[in-house]
């Protein structure tokens, strides 16, 4: 099992495998061995990677014009006896993050997609989801007020090789978003002041501080902490950010990538270059694919 989500919106059980070419099935709350909804094999009703090491994360948050729909991020890397080129010419859309609809005919299918092959979804090109040396992780996904954000471990610099080193990077989409032009990624660290910097995250969570806590760091109570624990070498260590913070800093480099005439970003998902005539064309959605700025803060 890959996936395993309540979406109370809908009143099912959401269940994806890395069986019957992770599908999914909607089971019935009150009784979760009744299938509301059958697996149905589509290329774009894939949700799941079919590789067990490569493993989904999957949340049910707000998706555009008042809808509930689920988020996916996965990396279907396969197994050596198949061909990379022949699974992503099926299954590119479980290479990235996506957003699908979880009711009515269209269930499990990507929310929106255009003629030009435009939707809900960030996926990786064809060079970066067939690459043995490009591999995604995703750790954990949540969603906060009107984002979204998955975490992830994955190369340091694309393309890589087998010896770049690995990194964490955490992404931001808007729920109003409807082609997820808003998508935006960044490297994150856990750095000890004058000490070690911490660079894999292996979970992460988003809570809200208590009376007392929010008193001690000069925060309100509803303002939203994420908790994340990376690991090194030899120990490992918990940080936890204001969500504020980060925010912030993705606004940062949303500014300087549209401050820059000729900076090419996100590579690993087809590369556009960011230049200011994309800000009237994104004034709501904030166009940037990839901005290679760490978001390097420290304990609160």
């Amino acid at each position: 099992m890959q996936i395993l989500v309540i979406d109370n919106e809908h009143y099912q059980l959401v269940t994806c495998g890395t069986v019957f070419q992770g599908t999914c099935q909607s089971r019935n709350l009150a009784n979760i061995s009744v299938n509301s909804v059958d697996v149905v094999r589509s290329i774009k009703k894939f949700v799941a990677s079919t590789n067990p090491s490569n493993p989904a994360v999957a949340f049910v948050a707000p998706g555009p014009d008042n809808s509930v729909q689920l988020y996916v991020g996965t990396d279907d890397k396969p197994s050596t006896s198949l061909s990379f080129d022949v699974l992503y010419d099926y299954r590119q859309y479980t290479c990235g993050v996506s957003r699908r609809h979880l009711s009515g005919g269209d269930i499990f299918r990507l929310s929106t997609v255009t003629e030009e092959d435009i939707g809900s979804f960030a996926v990786l090109s064809e060079a970066a989801a067939t690459s043995p040396n490009f591999v995604v992780k995703y750790v954990a996904g949540f969603s906060v007020e009107p984002f979204s954000y998955f975490f992830t471990t994955q190369p340091a610099v694309y393309p890589p090789s087998s010896s770049t080193p690995r990194i964490s990077k955490l992404s931001q989409v808007c729920h109003r978003d409807k082609y997820f032009q808003s998508y935006v990624e960044m490297p994150i660290t856990c750095s000890q002041p004058g000490g070690q910097d911490y660079s894999l995250v292996q979970a992460a969570t988003v809570v809200q501080p208590g009376s007392r806590l929010a008193s001690r760091l000069g925060l309100t109570r509803s303002s939203h902490l994420l908790v994340a624990l990376f690991y090194g070498q030899s120990d490992s260590a918990v940080c936890v950010y204001q969500l504020s913070d980060i925010r912030s800093r993705y606004t940062d480099n949303i500014q300087a990538c549209f401050d820059s005439s000729s900076m090419s970003l996100g590579e690993q998902f087809n590369a556009r270059n960011c230049t200011a005539t994309q800000v009237g064309e994104a004034a709501d959605n904030q166009v940037v694919m990839n901005k290679l700025s760490k978001c390097t803060l420290h304990f609160i």
